[in-house]
């Protein structure tokens, strides 16, 4: 939360696939489940799903710079438009 502050709010980052039924996988790990590691898997199972936990002082705010910081890097690597 270096760029937001805090440890106020939570924002949760989850990068869901398959439907919203399982968390990307990521990285070459231990874990068996990757690509995908279904929603109700324990993380000390699965470590390798693509999510994490934040605190920052203002959610919405924490929000709006992460949408953007993505939507940038898509555009950077040309698999989305302005």
């Amino acid at each position: 939360s270096f760029c937001c502050g805090g440890r106020g709010e939570e924002v949760r980052l989850e990068s869901k696939v398959m439907g919203g039924w399982c968390y990307r996988g990521r990285g070459l790990s231990a874990c068996f489940c990757v690509p995908c590691v279904p929603l109700g898997c324990p993380e000390c199972l699965c470590p390798c799903a693509a999510k994490r936990t934040i605190f920052v002082e203002d959610a919405d705010f924490a929000v709006k710079i992460i949408t953007q910081a993505r939507d940038d890097a898509k555009i950077r690597m040309k698999v989305m438009e302005r």
